[in-house]
């Protein structure tokens, strides 16, 4: 029965991103990953604001019906994920919501040094994943970078593209999702 659950909310995670893509005008993407742990092969699935692993069994399965797609892109997701959280600082995810000013309601998380948000849209979708992949601690190299959940226990982990604090402290929220097509590793390095 909780085998049945969990594939369940992954075919809603599936569905949701591919309704949040389509009303946002963004590219769905996926990349394929072998894992020696857990799920064995996972597709991670992306709208280029947010990132979300699925086993590669429920997605074949379903992707179809789902409107996601097939192919994998050129998007190197999964070093994304890893490179962020190896070279990253810790973020606390909190209980905050806070109201932008275009009507954008966004989750706060706590950092060493500063507070970043990104939008409930993406962040409520963790709740469809297994309890393993929640994760207390998340990280993130800078505030234009995805805040990252990444857990070794089981090689897998997910991203969502933040809404940061400009020097005015109220950039437009469009501007501050960044497309992880133009994520530059150099950068991250």
């Amino acid at each position: 029965m909780a085998k049945d659950k969990t594939t369940e909310n992954y075919v809603k995670l599936m569905k949701a991103m591919a309704r949040i893509a389509k009303q946002r005008g963004n590219r769905l993407m996926i990349q394929r990953c072998s894992t020696d742990s857990v799920f064995k092969e996972v597709v991670y699935l992306t709208d280029s604001c947010a990132v979300f692993p699925i086993p590669a069994d429920v997605y074949d399965a379903n992707a179809e019906a789902c409107k996601c797609p097939t192919e994998n892109n050129k998007v190197d997701v999964y070093k994304i994920i890893r490179d962020t959280c190896d070279k990253g600082r810790k973020t606390i995810p909190t209980r905050m919501l806070w109201e932008l000013k275009n009507d954008i309601l966004v989750r706060v998380f706590k950092t060493d040094t500063d507070y970043l948000f990104a939008n409930v849209i993406y962040t409520d979708l963790i709740d469809l994943l297994p309890n393993a992949l929640h994760g207390s601690e998340c990280y993130n190299e800078k505030s234009c970078y995805p805040i990252a959940f990444y857990n070794s226990n089981i090689d897998m982990g997910y991203a969502i593209c933040p809404i940061h604090k400009g020097k005015n402290g109220n950039e437009d929220f469009e501007s501050c999702l960044h497309d992880l097509e133009k994520v530059s590793y150099a950068d991250v390095e």
